[in-house]
């Protein structure tokens, strides 16, 4: 009896813990990279923040990220490369050392690895730097906005006396288009005023 017992419950674990790991594993995934191991006080590095759905097609999300504003100083936020082309929350330090944003992907996101923004930052103090994801909300692009397991992550740095700066600002060496600007006016439109127009 008591063997049956010990039976049941070794089954009873086993798919417990099956479907746990399953769970686990179709959680999208956030990820905190910098583009270094340390910075200098005074240095620049750069956190880039992704997202990895596990098969899922993304239709919305909200995070919620915090640093140690101790040993590091947001310089800014760059989000012009993100998957989120419609931002209801823009990327803003909200209070000292946390950092909320929140949008929506229209035509949703189905891809390996999302970019969502990256977060430029300072040394302050020597010791130890992190960002971490606090909270956060995914959405499925399945027609319900069903809610997506979704786990954190953590982006760890040394910050030190050194003068190591990681980032550096890529330079803009494209001039504009040359254009070239007219005045002209047509009775048919604008009421006959006279408008400004530009031909590049």
């Amino acid at each position: 009896m008591i063997k049956k017992i010990e039976n049941i419950l070794y089954l009873f674990l086993w798919f417990s813990s099956f479907f746990i790991f399953f769970a686990v594993a179709q959680a999208a995934e956030f990820k905190i990279i910098p583009n270094g191991s340390e910075v200098g006080v005074g240095g620049k590095i750069k956190f880039d923040v992704v997202l990895l759905p596990e098969g899922k097609n993304i239709n919305a999300l909200e995070a919620n990220l915090r640093f140690s504003t101790n040993t590091l100083k947001l310089e800014r936020i760059i989000d012009g490369s993100s998957i989120i082309s419609l931002w209801t929350d823009r990327p803003t330090e909200v209070k000292s050392g946390e950092i909320f944003f929140s949008g929506i992907i229209p035509s949703g996101f189905g891809g390996v690895k999302a970019p969502l923004l990256s977060l430029i930052m300072e040394g302050r103090h020597p010791g130890e730097g992190f960002v971490f994801l606090a909270d956060s909300k995914v959405l499925e692009n399945d027609g319900q906005g069903t809610e997506i397991p979704s786990r954190g992550a953590k982006g760890n740095i040394r910050i030190t006396t050194s003068s190591s700066s990681p980032y550096v600002a890529a330079e803009d060496t494209t001039p504009p288009e040359s254009f070239s600007p007219s005045i002209a006016r047509d009775t048919s439109v604008y009421d006959g005023k006279w408008v400004l127009l530009f031909s590049t």
